[in-house]
């Protein structure tokens, strides 16, 4: 058989066994769901964003959003999304309708020994990096992913996990599509109750839709510890990339993670993420897909080449439904292969929420972002988000928020400037749909 038509069987079986596994699912009643729906007016005194030629116009909104998550002994299920249609008074732009979806579900027909995942992440990033987030520089992404996960208990303290994936990237307007066959080997050691190391490989096998120039082999090989005491927990992996691309030079290089966190009091939350590996627009998504989107993904480049990604991220959440903060960093520096994509980005957000009374709300954010593109034409750009809020509780179910934001940029570029006053005005029934992105 060749290995044209393994792809393909093994992409069928994988897609076959997804459905046929989630119409055997039991029927689930422990079950949390929230949801939220509501209309909207948006102004905006320059919705193009740009230097010289400011328009102004006028949107309106209706929009809804859900969340639902179960646990047992044989489900997990983490589902939310949202979904906004707009239309634009003035036709600046043409009317748009935007969704996200983020949805993580682990089946475990035989605990510890067979379980099934499947994972999906949909939502909007930009057409042109170079240019600023608008109505008419948006495009949809989506990352899947689904398979078996099988463990084989071979010792008293040893376990051979292994991991079988068909993911599927698309990224509209773009020949970054591409299909995925991913398998994972791992040998698990329990060196204490609370600590687990592993040697392990994984092998993907990318195949684009566009062209066949665009596919490449890759190996990962490293080590892991992964280790929960408490209220923390850690993951480090350390190790070496090997990529054989099709029509290009191939790739090798240091691959490195580590995760932690931190659960500092009841209502206080640590982050942090450190990472130095090779990956792709369709990979990068996926990873970040179950992470808040704190920042959003308008921020992700879309490109076929691959890019060593080196970052460091912290996100900090504490506080009550009633007064809470939150900060996260970013520090991020993406080298491509052989686009003239690199860059280097710094991003710091701050929000805050608090009561003034019983039902009257003050919310706020900073959000600061630096972005150098190192490649010619050099340009650095300094993006700059003041916003504040107020947010009322007509009744137990119904709010109103009215939001305003100066959004602001310095370019090094001439003619790339810009700044603009947006004041968003919201009623919704239940929870904010915001928030289930």
């Amino acid at each position: 058989m060749d290995m044209k038509r393994l792809r393909q069987t093994v992409a069928s079986a994988v897609v076959a066994n997804t459905v046929g596994l989630l119409l055997c699912i039991p029927a689930v009643q422990a079950i949390q769901v929230d949801y939220g729906f509501g209309a909207g007016a948006e102004y905006s005194d320059n919705i193009a964003l740009e230097q010289d030629n400011e328009r102004d116009d006028f949107g309106l909104s209706v929009f809804a959003g859900f969340s639902l998550v179960h646990t047992a002994a044989k489900l997990d299920a983490d589902l939310r999304g949202g979904i906004e249609y707009t239309d634009y008074m003035n036709d600046v732009f043409a009317d748009e309708t935007l969704g996200s979806l983020r949805a993580d579900v682990e089946w475990r027909p035989i605990p510890n020994v067979l379980h099934w995942h499947v994972e999906d992440y949909f939502t909007q990033t930009r057409r042109n990096i170079l240019e600023p987030e608008t109505p008419g520089n948006r495009v949809n992404a989506n990352a899947f992913a689904t398979g078996p996960d099988l463990f084989a208990r071979i010792g008293p303290a040893t376990t051979l996990e292994s991991q079988l994936r068909r993911a599927e990237y698309y990224f509209e307007d773009s020949a970054a599509d591409s299909s995925r066959n991913i398998l994972s080997l791992g040998w698990v050691r329990a060196l204490r109750p609370n600590l687990d190391a592993s040697a392990n490989v994984s092998y993907e096998d990318a195949e684009f839709t566009e062209t066949d120039d665009l596919d490449f082999d890759r190996f990962d090989y490293f080590l892991r510890a992964d280790s929960r005491r408490g209220r923390s927990s850690m993951l480090v992996d350390l190790g070496f990339s090997q990529i054989d691309r099709e029509s290009a030079k191939d790739v090798d290089g240091f691959l490195g993670r580590l995760l932690l966190t931190r659960q500092v009091g009841v209502t206080t939350v640590l982050n942090l993420e450190v990472s130095s590996q090779y990956t792709d627009s369709g990979t990068d998504l996926l990873m970040a897909g179950p992470m808040p989107f704190t920042l959003d993904r308008t921020n992700e480049q879309i490109s076929t080449d691959l890019f060593n990604d080196r970052r460091i991220e912290a996100r900090y959440r504490s506080g009550t439904a009633d007064r809470n903060w939150g900060a996260f960093v970013q520090l991020r520096d993406e080298d491509y292969e052989t686009l003239l994509l690199d860059r280097e980005s710094q991003a710091l957000r701050l929000d805050f929420h608090r009561n003034l009374t019983a039902s009257l709300y003050l919310n706020g954010y900073l959000l600061l972002r630096r972005d150098k593109y190192t490649d010619a034409p050099q340009r650095t750009d300094k993006d700059a988000t003041y916003s504040l809020g107020l947010e009322r509780r007509l009744s137990r179910a119904v709010t109103a928020r009215l939001d305003y934001a100066y959004n602001t940029r310095d370019s090094s570029m001439t003619g790339f400037d810009y700044d603009e006053n947006r004041v968003l005005f919201l009623i919704y029934y239940g929870t904010n749909p915001g928030t289930f992105r």
